[in-house]
């Protein structure tokens, strides 16, 4: 259970599906691998705090899994890491009535409540 969920947040993310205009879409990891290995990849286009900072958090979350005992600081700054971006799509998709945008996030936001569920779970003492 340590795991599973920093790793559904991590799955999730990438999922997030936006459109903008001129009829172009994409998934976010879709976007995201483009950014970074497409042939317009620049330390520019990265360093903006839009990309950087939810594939710091991307990163975060993965490290997680890879530890012997995972830090629940960690997998929670890695979901608030993400937490700006997805919450600008699902704002976007809001506005605009896309309801593709809007239901793409869900699993995100489903996931991230859950981590907080349980992590608050765990830190209360038993009764």
């Amino acid at each position: 259970m340590k795991r599973l969920i920093p790793a559904l947040v991590l799955l999730t993310g990438p999922l997030a599906y936006l459109e903008w205009g001129g009829g172009q879409h994409g998934f976010l990891g879709q976007i995201e691998y483009g950014i970074f290995f497409g042939p317009d990849a620049s330390l520019k286009n990265l360093l903006h705090p839009l990309i950087l900072l939810p594939v710091c958090g991307q990163l975060l979350l993965a490290c997680t899994l890879f530890l012997r005992h995972p830090s629940r600081a960690l997998s929670l700054a890695g979901t608030a890491l993400q937490a700006p971006l997805l919450l600008l799509v699902l704002a976007a998709g809001i506005l605009s009535g896309n309801l593709r945008m809007i239901l793409s996030c869900v699993p995100f936001w489903a996931a991230a409540v859950l981590q907080l569920l349980a992590y608050r779970k765990q830190a209360q003492p038993a009764a």
